[in-house]
């Protein structure tokens, strides 16, 4: 499907989504699953629920064996039962309370008590001292299957590779493929990967080789000269007698060659690869691919100081584009070889794509950093320089304003941290440094001043901070140059370091609940309500003025932790988790919600009505 297409079938989407918004008379409310018949109460004050667990096929057919859960804060640990070999379940003894039901089974998707799909929000259970809560269904989801066969470059079957599903990222996520399910090829070079969400998905072979291995392709030249040395070695007393036939051609053009990773339907880069659509129980055949030999290239280049002595540093070398897993890795038998101070350098078996490699010191007293790119075409690179340069700091302080509680004793306990915007961590694998950068956290003085040194141009967010002691202090607002970086992240350039950040802890948390309820005043479980921003520039992904959370069978809601500010509150039918990453989501909803203000602390109530 072409970008076009696909944003036609998203705008579809959306307009249908806005058809389905509930606040102030939109018709067609959906039905709990939950038996409405008056239910009896227990003697002895303890509520009981039973219910039966389903399949989502058109036969609706129990399902048995399917592992059932409730869990809930009245039910430290939870509770587990099996379902019959009719489906059923049964939880006894129970305190009153809301409560999560869930159910698991291999092959099987899981499931969640009123979840309008797999993977979507289900609905709480409220449950009165003493009822007996029955006909509850819990619907389950048959996986998806993706399969196929795997040959080699000469077409014979691939035996013992191993397959891996990936799902792409989310839209605000790190850039790294998220692994859905993986396999081996048997001696066939069939494989399959069942139990998988509907979506898309990437399906990739890793390597074959490990370690520094390669397959090296000899010239003509190269060839002859080997035979020629044999000749001359076989026209001497005792010598082994060589065949003088010289062996075929290569089909491959001579140089480094390995088995590097690859994609459906048989390629060596994530950008060229084809993705796998599935709906929810597809059995989809026929994926097959070929794990072929590769050019690979290798990198030389050296670091030097740009002024002072040469202090130790760690190269990090990434691929651009979404990442493999660590486990995974992105490059044939991809490894590296450095001095024991980092001056130089090496690169081996690197697959053709675009590479940032990075140098940077981690000695306290000198956090320098260099960066460069390359782009791989198979031919070897060397006579790279990276010259080091200073690394900039991000100095501050931090403020405790509170009513009841007091601050931490020892504020050099804190820990105070950035981290990339996309960052995907760290690894090391076959010798080779790859993943983010290294920040390391702010050093913190017993009066709050802080400073985070060796940070390199790029764009940084601050990580959650946990307060030494009793809870109840939240970072209310860290303002960076006049704004709020945990609304924005924060862009930090080349032009020099950045001074006078404040961080604010608040012991002053927000509460937004309420119920939603029909025009006749009846509970409307099932719906979603959503809170985001009246501000628009506050519409980004992930952003923490955004939630979204489901009504119980009650109808009632509870949203905790919104920082003060002006909201718009809406309530829908269904709601996808990934539309609340784009901001264009929120235009659809806007005629349709109620504008709310919240202040520090607040404790705020806040009704919703539907019905027409």
């Amino acid at each position: 499907m072409n970008s076009r297409a696909r944003a036609e079938t998203r705008a579809k989407g959306w307009s249908a989504l806005s058809l389905a918004i509930l606040l102030f008379g939109v018709v067609n409310a959906q039905q709990s699953t939950r038996d409405t018949a008056k239910p009896t109460a227990s003697a002895n004050g303890l509520a009981r629920i039973s219910g039966m667990v389903i399949s989502t096929d058109a036969q609706h057919q129990s399902v048995r064996r399917v592992i059932v859960t409730l869990a809930g804060a009245e039910l430290p640990g939870g509770r587990a039962a099996i379902s019959d070999d009719h489906g059923r379940f049964v939880f006894e003894r129970l305190p009153a309370g809301r409560f999560t039901l869930s159910g698991t089974k291999p092959a099987y998707l899981p499931a969640t008590y009123g979840a309008s799909k797999p993977g979507r929000p289900g609905i709480p259970l409220q449950v009165k001292a003493g009822e007996q809560v029955t006909g509850v269904t819990l619907a389950i989801t048959h996986g998806a299957a993706i399969a196929g066969v795997v040959h080699d470059q000469d077409g014979i079957p691939a035996a013992d590779i191993s397959i891996t599903a990936f799902r792409s990222p989310r839209p605000g996520a790190p850039p790294m493929l998220v692994t859905a399910g993986t396999t081996t090829t048997d001696d066939r070079g069939v494989y399959r990967i069942f139990g998988l969400e509907p979506g898309d998905y990437f399906v990739a072979s890793t390597s074959r080789t490990t370690g520094g291995g390669q397959i090296n392709v000899a010239s003509t030249a190269q060839i002859d000269a080997a035979l020629k040395k044999l000749q001359q070695r076989s026209s001497q007393p005792d010598s082994v007698n060589a065949s003088a036939e010289a062996p075929p051609p290569s089909a491959l053009p001579p140089g480094a060659y390995a088995y590097a990773p690859m994609y459906f339907p048989g390629v060596a880069s994530i950008s060229a690869a084809t993705k796998v659509p599935l709906a929810a129980g597809d059995d989809r055949p026929g994926v097959d691919f070929n794990v072929l030999l590769t050019r690979v290239a290798t990198i030389e280049g050296s670091v030097v100081s740009g002024n002072g002595p040469m202090p130790r540093v760690i190269v990090i070398i990434n691929p651009d584009g979404p990442a493999l897993p660590a486990l995974i890795g992105s490059a044939p038998a991809f490894s590296s070889q450095a001095t024991g101070v980092g001056r130089t350098f090496k690169y081996t078996n690197v697959s053709p794509g675009r590479y940032t490699i990075v140098a940077e010191s981690r000695e306290a007293a000198d956090n320098s950093w260099a960066r460069t790119q390359v782009e791989v075409t198979g031919d070897d690179i060397s006579g790279i320089t990276l010259v080091l340069q200073p690394g900039l700091h991000l100095t501050g302080r931090i403020v405790f304003d509170g009513s009841a509680l007091a601050p931490p004793d020892d504020l050099t306990k804190l820990r105070v941290s950035l981290s990339q915007l996309n960052s995907v961590g760290g690894s090391v694998m076959n010798g080779t440094n790859m993943g983010s950068p290294y920040v390391p956290p702010a050093v913190i003085e017993s009066n709050g001043r802080f400073d985070i040194s060796g940070v390199l141009p790029d764009t940084y967010r601050f990580l959650p901070v946990t307060v030494p002691g009793p809870t109840g202090w939240w970072l209310r607002s860290a303002i960076v140059n006049g704004k709020d970086v945990l609304d924005a992240p924060i862009e930090i350039g080349t032009t020099g370091n950045i001074t006078g950040a404040v961080l604010t802890f608040s012991d002053r948390q927000t509460t937004l609940s309420g119920a939603l309820l029909t025009t006749s005043g009846q509970p409307a479980p099932s719906h979603f309500i959503v809170a985001f921003p009246a501000d628009r520039a506050l519409w980004r992904p992930l952003a923490r003025r955004i939630q979204s959370v489901r009504a119980g069978t009650d109808g009632t809601w509870t949203m905790r932790n919104l920082p003060p500010g002006d909201y718009l509150l809406a309530a829908l039918a269904d709601l996808d988790p990934d539309d609340l990453l784009d901001p264009a989501f929120f235009d659809k909803l806007v005629s349709a919600s109620v504008r709310i203000s919240l202040g520090e602390g607040e404790q705020k109530t806040q009704d919703l009505k539907i019905g027409g």
